[in-house]
């Protein structure tokens, strides 16, 4: 390739990262706005071994108690979300409940 190819695909490159670290934010922004409790939520950038999508999983289902969850909904009553994973970093809202965070 020539030199000037490899000067096109590199700005491509540097482009797209900026524009998805804008768009990480701006969800991230978002999420924390709009959180009903939003002295319990922070926004945390986390460092992982991952090389695809994070899978974000609470740990604790939204339920006013045990009593309101059907058996049957399992494993789908604990809230998930999808994340992408750039550089080895996610971005992920953090509760006050605990979260799994796995390869998807």
């Amino acid at each position: 390739m020539s030199n000037g190819v490899n000067k096109k695909i590199l700005t491509a490159i540097v482009a797209l990262t900026m524009l998805l670290t804008s768009i990480l934010t701006i969800s991230i922004v978002y999420a924390v706005l709009s959180a009903p409790n939003k002295a319990m939520i922070t926004a945390e950038v986390l460092d992982v071994d991952l090389t695809t999508n994070a899978l974000i999983t609470k740990a604790v289902p939204d339920a006013d108690s045990g009593a309101y969850l059907i058996e049957d909904d399992y494993p789908d009553f604990f809230e998930t979300e999808t994340e992408i994973v750039f550089n080895g970093q996610v971005n992920i809202i953090l509760g006050e409940n605990p979260v799994y965070v796995e390869e998807f």
